[in-house]
């Protein structure tokens, strides 16, 4: 959503703008929803936008619904449930990651599909409450065009969403599996999709490393934040990532995050020996350990305008998310989401230094319960790092341009 929103303010940038390999997708076929006690049989329909921001990688924001029985429903005597995903999406072309673009001639693309995203079952009266949950998704599409600059696919496609255990009541794996055809509408599409302006020549190029450290606060009452209690709130956080910056405005980066928590606030009640009177005492919830391995898709604000040498800072909002684990007395795999803002300071041609403020957002399965609203949205991790980075190899997508450059010769 970030992506494209501020892709409309950048048309004027060939490398950003809306209309070059933008395009509109609508597709629909069956599902299969499979729990603990089987596999039910429903349909599916989706729609999606998306861009292809770099030449090997297209990103989507999409749209599934699926109508199958509920699995918590299935002693009623109308058990159907609509199922609702919202997911943010990356198409990966393997052919011109390797420079062989149109291997397989002028009309046919394969590319396999990674998503990650919300998921919401719906509600009925006198039935349970919806149910919010994170997902997963593996997926691979086949399009065929008429040729390389058409503006329509024809396609089917094939996506596998994987659901955290106790969703919708089922302790078993969970999937829904869709297969499905449909059409894709490009506004505008080039003879050939070539490499952009600013966008990294070689595979080995442009790749860093990363390691820092700072606070987390465990909670979403931050007005115990400064309790006695709400101490014990506050938790060490190392972090090591990787990443590369795949051109002058989009980076993106894998990163191991997190190591200490605890679960929100808890009531407990509290009883004067004297007059025996009872009253309330919230008290942080009980400790324990995670991490979180996130990939992250991140946009290089300071960029926007066009690159100018000796920039030494970099302002770069951006979104992920990944698989998350909880090894203690009640361990938990799940999927969680997460936002934020890295800053970036140049310091050499092999390093910077990075600030970064980051929210981390999971279930209530992980974090022990719902945040202070009921919902999904308020149970997380704020957090606040600082660290270096070292850049590997040559830089050739000019993300960032020494004082001396010139643009007569190139240096």
């Amino acid at each position: 959503m970030l992506a494209l929103t501020l892709a409309f303010g950048a048309g004027a940038q060939k490398e950003l703008s809306l209309k070059e390999n933008s395009f509109i997708s609508l597709n629909g076929g069956m599902a299969w929803y499979m729990h603990e006690s089987g596999t039910d049989q429903g349909t599916a329909v989706s729609v999606s936008l998306g861009q292809w921001i770099l030449r090997p990688l297209a990103f989507r924001l999409a749209y599934d619904a699926v109508l199958a029985p509920s699995y918590a429903w299935r002693a009623q005597d109308d058990p159907s449930a609509m199922f609702h995903l919202v997911s943010g999406e990356f198409l990966w072309d393997p052919l011109a990651t390797f420079g062989r673009v149109h291997l397989l001639g002028d009309h046919f693309g394969v590319y396999p599909i990674v998503g990650l995203g919300l998921l919401k079952r719906g509600s009925k009266p006198k039935m349970d409450n919806a149910d919010n949950v994170f997902q997963s998704m593996l997926g691979l599409q086949v399009a065929w065009h008429r040729q390389r600059d058409s503006r329509l696919d024809l396609f089917l496609e094939v996506k596998n969403f994987f659901l955290p255990q106790l969703f919708d009541g089922s302790y078993g794996g969970n999937n829904f599996l869709t297969a499905s055809a449909g059409l894709s509408y490009f506004w505008g599409r080039p003879y050939y999709r070539g490499r952009r302006v600013h966008e990294s020549r070689g595979n080995d190029e442009d790749w860093f490393v990363g390691f820092g450290g700072g606070v987390m606060f465990s909670s979403f009452e931050f007005e115990h934040i400064f309790d006695k209690q709400g101490l014990k709130l506050w938790n060490f956080a190392p972090e090591i990532m990787i990443g590369r910056n795949y051109s002058s405005i989009w980076t993106i980066r894998l990163e191991l995050s997190g190591l200490f928590a605890r679960e929100r606030y808890k009531e407990a009640p509290v009883v004067n020996l004297e007059d025996g009177t009872v009253t309330t005492q919230y008290v942080p919830g009980m400790p324990y350990k995670f991490n979180m391995l996130h990939a992250d898709l991140m946009m290089n604000l300071s960029n926007l305008t066009g690159l100018r040498p000796g920039r030494k800072w970099s302002i770069m909002p951006y979104l992920g998310a990944g698989p998350i684990w909880r090894y203690d007395s009640y361990p938990v795999f799940n999927v969680a989401g997460n936002a934020g803002l890295f800053f970036r300071r140049y310091v050499g041609q092999q390093g910077d230094f990075y600030a970064d403020l980051k929210y981390i957002m999971v279930t209530p399965r992980v974090g022990g319960g719902p945040g202070p609203s009921g919902s999904i949205f308020g149970v997380g991790f704020p957090m606040l790092t600082i660290g270096y980075i070292h850049n590997f190899n040559h830089a050739s997508n000019n993300y960032r341009l020494p004082s001396n450059h010139s643009t007569e010769c190139g240096f």
